[in-house]
C-alpha cells in the first residue's frame, strides 16, 4: 500500500507492486486505486441497493501496466547472452539445432524431424535448418531466450542420445532417445517455477533489515531495499518521509498488504512507536 502522500490524488488509497532491477532501483508495476465515492458523487453515479434506496457507487481504478510487466521481466531476468523468458511466455519454447557434417546431412535432419513430430502437438517448437554455423545458431536462440535447445549431431545419433540445454542456467542434459519426451516434459514443467524460486531468493537477499538511519543510508547506497519501522503511512508521517528522501536517499514505497514477517518497535526517523513496517528504495 502506497503512503498517503504518494497515492493517486483522487483515491482513498493506492496499491502497487515494485520490481527490484539490477541497478538497485525499483520499477513500479501495476497500480490499483480505491476511489471510494470521490468520483461517483461529483458525477452523480448511483445504484439501487437491496433496500431499493439510491446510493453513490464505490469505484476502483486499475492500471494493468502490461508493457511495464514485460519490460521489468526482460530487464530483470535477462543476462549477458540475451533474453531469459518464462516457459509459458516464450514464443518459441524449444529449438532443435541439427549439427550438420558433410555426408551426414540427411540422417541428422531426418532425426530432427522425428523429434519435431514427437513434440509439436504439445510445445512451440522449431528446427533451425538455416545455413548459419552451429555457433551462430546457438547464439541467436540464446539471444531470443528460447527455454530449451535440443542438439542433434551424427555422434549423438550413433550413441542413441540427444543433448538438451536449459537456457536460464546453461545446464546440459545427455538423454537417451527413448527418454527424450519425458525429460522435455520434466524441464518444461519446472522451468518457470525454478526461475521464480531463484528470483525470489535473489529478491529477498536484497532486502536489508535496519534500525538506524546511517545503516539505512548505507544500504540504499549499496542498491538494497530497506525494511524498517515507520510511525505511519498517513499524512502525519509525511515529514518523516521527507527526511528519508533528503538524508537516506530513497523513497518510502509503502507497506506490504500480504504477509509481513518483520516487526519494529520504533520509527526509523522520529523514534515514535512504529505503526507499520515499510520499505524504502530508490526508484525509476
Amino acid at each position: 500500500e502506497r503512503p498517503q502522500w504518494d497515492k493517486f490524488a483522487g483515491a482513498i488509497s493506492t496499491y502497487a507492486a515494485d520490481v527490484l532491477m539490477g541497478s538497485g532501483k525499483v520499477l513500479q508495476q501495476p497500480s490499483t486505486h480505491l476511489l471510494g465515492q470521490n468520483f461517483s458523487k461529483p458525477f452523480n453515479v448511483k445504484f439501487i441497493d437491496q433496500n431499493g434506496e439510491e446510493k453513490y457507487g464505490y469505484q476502483t481504478c486499475y492500471g494493468p501496466a502490461i508493457s511495464r510487466i514485460y519490460g521489468g521481466m526482460i530487464a530483470y531476468l535477462g543476462d549477458d547472452k540475451g533474453l531469459v523468458l518464462p516457459f509459458d511466455l516464450a514464443p518459441v519454447q524449444i529449438i532443435i539445432v541439427p549439427i550438420i557434417f558433410k555426408g551426414k546431412e540427411q540422417a541428422v535432419l531426418k532425426e530432427a524431424n522425428v523429434v519435431l513430430n514427437q513434440l509439436k502437438d504439445k510445445y512451440l517448437i522449431k528446427i533451425d535448418d538455416s545455413e548459419e554455423s552451429v555457433g551462430n545458431k546457438f547464439f541467436y536462440w540464446e539471444l531470443k531466450g528460447v527455454p530449451i535447445r535440443i542438439e542433434i549431431g551424427p555422434k549423438d545419433i550413433e550413441k542413441g542420445q540427444f543433448v538438451i540445454v536449459r537456457r536460464y542456467d546453461g545446464k546440459k542434459f545427455f538423454v537417451k532417445q527413448e527418454e527424450l519426451v519425458r525429460k522435455i516434459d520434466e524441464i518444461a514443467e519446472n522451468y518457470t517455477r525454478e526461475i521464480k524460486e531463484r528470483s525470489l531468493i535473489d529478491f529477498e537477499s536484497q532486502i536489508e533489515i535496519v534500525y538506524e538511519k546511517e545503516a539505512a543510508k548505507e544500504a540504499i547506497e549499496n542498491g538494497k531495499i530497506v525494511c524498517c519501522g515507520f510511525c505511519s503511512i498517513d499524512m502525519k508521517a509525511a515529514h518523516c518521509a521527507e527526511v528519508v528522501e533528503k538524508e537516506i536517499g530513497g523513497d518510502v514505497r509503502g507497506k506490504r498488504v500480504d504477509e509481513e514477517t518483520h516487526e519494529f518497535a520504533t520509527c526509523l526517523i522520529c523514534g515514535k512507536p512504529a505503526g507499520c513496517t515499510v520499505y524504502i528504495a530508490k526508484s525509476y
